[in-house]
């Protein structure tokens, strides 16, 4: 947070005008969210599934691998790809090393549902 109390670099972005009305709303409802125990707070993150925009495809293959890294520990990894790909299709690699605290990987499919479009 920056002195203001906004984000650090909130500074730097420009607030999309379809997405200023909301963005009191959404903010209160996170407020309220950092205010619960974390058990409490982690229970109703994953009790609201994560809202995929409009355009996003719905007919993804979502694949749930184990694969062994250098020192032999396993990692879950997801891959997420369209049923229209081909040999020419674009490999997006995203990782994300900081652990899912408050909800569950299904939040990274809105990062990425476009991508396979």
């Amino acid at each position: 947070m920056s002195a203001t109390g906004g984000p650090k670099y909130g500074h730097l972005a420009n607030v999309d005008s379809k997405y200023e009305p909301a963005l009191k709303q959404i903010q209160d409802g996170f407020d309220e969210l950092w205010k619960l125990p974390l058990p409490e707070m982690r229970a109703r993150m994953l009790s609201t599934p994560p809202q995929l925009p409009e355009d996003s495809p719905k007919d993804l293959i979502i694949q749930d691998r184990r694969v062994p890294v250098s020192d032999g520990t396993e990692v879950e990894i997801r891959s997420y790809s369209s049923p229209n790909r081909s040999k020419k299709s674009v490999l997006y690699y995203v990782s994300h090393g900081g652990g899912i605290a408050l909800s569950n990987a299904l939040v990274v499919l809105i990062w990425t549902s476009r991508l396979t479009a």
